[in-house]
Order: structure tokens, then C-alpha cells, then sequence
């Protein structure tokens, strides 16, 4: 099987063609981060997301307690039922990304823009993964997020709706009479800072800057390629000094008949 042309030309300037891989790594790099405090950081437009982790808890059950306590009934008389709090937290994840609560916190820090928002979701992993890949375990633990291109804004979107919907439990365990010993207690165990989100979301301009500058690195390859080709082509039919010097006896042999012929007259 023959190897194809541009293959071998390529495998000639194999070192050209490193040097245009570094050359469109550099060039995305240039194009799409800067050099802060020791790191690159990313230059255009990228989503922060900050989180609020709160804690469901209340009735009889305790995180802190090894058993529940006995709790002695008169006859004919129902036990209480415990809620599953874990499913409860689900449920108050609908909430906070509801209409209600994003609207109180858009009176409070202004209108969200188009890639801002605010949502929540039940934990079912441990704090240091991310339910971007959900574990196994129903958590009476729920996340509230707050997503923007300004991570301080990120920040305060998430703190703003944990407040928001606090408050509203509250109001609406008042409003329903809910008795202190049955209400659901929510806990807020941490406020996290603004943390980027993955590159995936812009590695396509990135990827796409380093192979526009890689092809027209090659480009250059092949143009250096040809440009050699035409001056090999030219230097082949320049005459060498031989040839030149077998013209000027081929002239004078034609002056030296000229001139017999004329004495022949």
C-alpha cells in the first residue's frame, strides 16, 4: 500500500509539525486565559456556583441519638407517624427552585440575568462529592445553589434563597399551627464560597482557537514544501557551465561556415 504524499511530506517535517502542535497549544492558551497570581485563569465568561448545605431534623427523632426514646400512648390512641425526612428534603428542593422563592430573592438582589439561577437539590453523597454523579444514600440533607458569572454574586444568590426559604417554613408552620415538638427543624451547617464550574462548557472555543492554529500551521508546512519544490524545479533548468560553454562553440562554429561561404563567392 502506498503511502499517500501529504503523509510523507509531513513525516519529512515531522519536527515542523511538533512545533505546530506546541505553536496551537500556545496560541489557545494566549487566546482564552490569562496568567494571575502564579495560575492561568480562564478570560471569557464562566458559571460560578455557590451552595448553602442545610440540615432537616426535628420530632422525636435525633441525628445526635442512638435509639429513639419510648414514648408510652394511652389506649385507642394512634401512634404519631415520623415523616421521612429524607424525602421531605426532595420535596423542599422543589420549593426552593419554585417560582415563590425566586421571586423574593430577585426583590432583594435584582432581577436574575440570563445565566443565573437558583436552585436546590437532596444530598445523596458525602460533602466532598457533587450530585453531578448521584450516590446511593437518601439524605436528609438539602443543597440550596446559587449559579451566576460573578462568583461574589453566586454567593449571594445562594445565602439569599437558604434566608428566603427559612423564613417561609417558618411563616408557614406558624400559619398551619404546627406544634415546636412536630415542626421539621432546618440547620444551616455550611455556606460555601463560589466555586467555578467544569471547563467543559467552554473547551469548545478553546479546542476549536488551538486546531484553527495547528491547520494553519501545516498549511505553512505544505506552502514551505511547494515554495522548495519551484526553486528545485527552477535551479534544474538554469544551463551549467558545460552546457554554456558548448552554446558559445556551437556559435562560433556557426560564424567560422558563415565565413567559408562567403569566400567561396
Amino acid at each position: 500500500m502506498e503511502i499517500p504524499v501529504y503523509l510523507r511530506v509531513l513525516w519529512y517535517y515531522r519536527l515542523a509539525v511538533v512545533g505546530a502542535a506546541v505553536f496551537a497549544v500556545v496560541v489557545a492558551l494566549v487566546a482564552h486565559f490569562d496568567l494571575k497570581d502564579g495560575s492561568l485563569q480562564y478570560r471569557g465568561d464562566r458559571e460560578y456556583s455557590a451552595a448553602v448545605t442545610v440540615l432537616l431534623g426535628g420530632g422525636p427523632a435525633s441525628a445526635f441519638a442512638a435509639a429513639t426514646p419510648v414514648v408510652e400512648r394511652e389506649q385507642g390512641v394512634t401512634a404519631a407517624q415520623t415523616e421521612d425526612l429524607s424525602a421531605t428534603a426532595a420535596v423542599y428542593a422543589y420549593l426552593v427552585s419554585g417560582e415563590g422563592v425566586r421571586s423574593q430573592v430577585a426583590d432583594r438582589e435584582g432581577p436574575l440575568g440570563e445565566r443565573e439561577s437558583i436552585g436546590a437539590v437532596r444530598r445523596t453523597s458525602q460533602p466532598s462529592r457533587t450530585e453531578e454523579n448521584p450516590g446511593r444514600m437518601s439524605l436528609p440533607v438539602l443543597t440550596i445553589i446559587g449559579t451566576s458569572l460573578d462568583p461574589a454574586r453566586a454567593v449571594d444568590l445562594s445565602r439569599t434563597a437558604a434566608s428566603v426559604f427559612l423564613d417561609e417554613v417558618a411563616q408557614q408552620q406558624d400559619a398551619d399551627g404546627i406544634p415546636a415538638d412536630a415542626r421539621v427543624t432546618l440547620t444551616v451547617t455550611d455556606e460555601g464560597d463560589a466555586v467555578p464550574g467544569p471547563l467543559g462548557t467552554v473547551a469548545l472555543p478553546i479546542g476549536a482557537t488551538g486546531v484553527a492554529a495547528f491547520a494553519l500551521a501545516i498549511l505553512a508546512i505544505f506552502a514551505m514544501h511547494g515554495l522548495r519544490l519551484k526553486r528545485r524545479g527552477a535551479a534544474a533548468t538554469v544551463p551549467r557551465p558545460a552546457d554554456a560553454a558548448g552554446v558559445e562553440d556551437f556559435a562560433a562554429l556557426e560564424d567560422e561556415v558563415a565565413a567559408a561561404l562567403e569566400h567561396a563567392r
